[in-house]
């Protein structure tokens, strides 16, 4: 769907004003509906990379949300969201990024959600709206979730939506299941994805337990696929992240992590045997450049977080890289060492600034997977408005 330009441009205009009146939603009521909320959100953001390789070694990208969220009564609801994204140089982006309808406690035992919407679960290894991306990620499709007294239980079938988080293939689906339960001390989540992408039908089941003992805050996922990467060849991955958070000197946060992906060396073999990722958070966890993807990888981090005040804070990341297969031709592992750098805070009541740096130092690896076999910086700003 086509937004006209001059509402695009009018909404931005007018989206400062909001911002120092401290006012994050306009409510408004009409008689055939108990409410309706206007929202929405504008983000500029500008990053450089070292050495220039490409016309994208310099972005400078925007994107414009608008948001009615309405509520019929008790049981129906509905809520839209207009999206315009472009960076510098190119031909800007209109999409309708949600759409979608609410039915609640249908039949006294689930809720129903029909149209395009985002979808989140777990701690976002699998799958995640992607809210980093210029354009982010949804679905269209129908979801049905049941809450229980001590669970959720999820089940759903959708669409990938081109140009937003899917590729330009025409056959392409993603259902699933999610089951939540806290057992004691233990959130535990529980899941089975069902993707259909091209050549590749394939099926993700797994798990993710998370918790917190003696003043360490921990999370552990374990996730294996089967099925066809392609016509004639098996699927077979295997991928795993475990990690530990604690606080010292105060409100100091150190924490580690290790995250492993299978990879397939041996591609005559009849079977792929590399985990191939479904909708992560990749700028999260494998470092801020994004030159990494969870395939063939193993990533040992070291992070630490501080607060500086009341409202600004610092982070810092060390990863250290190696493919979890060994080159055949060289017999080389180690991929690399990122280092991140990063400050977030907000600058009034609705305007969050996020900057930082990062420098990746390449290791003895002829390919690296997704990146240059070379050392490269990168550094972004980027403002993002609440109205």
């Amino acid at each position: 769907m086509k937004i006209p330009q001059a509402l695009v441009f009018f909404v931005a205009a007018c989206a400062v004003t909001p911002a120092f009146a401290q006012q994050a939603e306009v409510p408004a009521t009409a008689s055939s509906v108990d409410s309706l909320k206007i929202s929405g959100t504008f983000r500029l953001r500008g990053e450089g990379r070292s050495p220039e390789v490409s016309k994208s070694s310099r972005d400078y990208l925007a994107r414009v949300r608008l948001n009615f969220d309405i509520q019929v009564d008790d049981f129906i609801g509905a809520f839209i969201e207009f999206q315009n994204s472009t960076e510098v140089g190119a031909e800007s982006d209109s999409d309708l990024h949600q759409a979608y309808a609410t039915l609640s406690d249908l039949f006294n035992l689930v809720d129903l959600q029909v149209g395009r919407f985002e979808m989140q679960y777990g701690n976002q290894r699998m799958v995640s709206p992607y809210d980093w991306s210029n354009t982010g990620r949804a679905w269209d499709g129908a979801r049905l979730q049941h809450n229980g007294s001590e669970y959720t239980f999820d089940f759903f079938v959708t669409k990938p939506v081109e140009n937003q988080g899917a590729s330009r293939n025409g056959n392409r689906s993603f259902s699933g299941a999610y089951y939540e339960r806290k057992f004691g001390e233990i959130d535990t989540d529980w899941y089975v994805f069902s993707r259909e992408d091209g050549g590749r039908d394939d099926y993700t089941v797994g798990f993710l337990l998370e918790g917190e003992a003696e003043g360490y805050s921990w999370d552990a996922e374990l996730a294996a696929q089967f099925g066809d990467a392609e016509a004639g060849v098996d699927a077979g991955g295997l991928a795993f992240a475990l990690r530990a958070d604690t606080k010292i000197a105060g409100d100091w946060k150190i924490g580690i992590g290790y995250e492993y992906a299978s990879g397939d060396t041996d591609t005559a073999d009849g079977s792929d045997d590399g985990f191939a990722p479904l909708f992560d958070l990749t700028h999260s966890y494998h470092g801020n450049q994004d030159l990494l993807i969870w395939n063939n990888l193993t990533d040992f981090v070291i992070r630490t977080a501080a607060p500086i005040d009341d409202n600004w804070n610092w982070y810092g990341d060390v990863h250290i890289f190696y493919q979890a297969e060994e080159e055949v031709a060289t017999g080389e592992d180690y991929l690399g060492l990122e280092f991140d750098l990063g400050l977030r805070g907000y600058i009034g009541q609705n305007v969050l600034f996020w900057g930082g740096f990062s420098q990746f130092i390449a290791g003895d690896t002829s390919q690296i997977n997704g990146a240059l076999n070379e050392d490269e910086s990168w550094v972004f700003a980027q403002v993002g408005l609440r109205f």
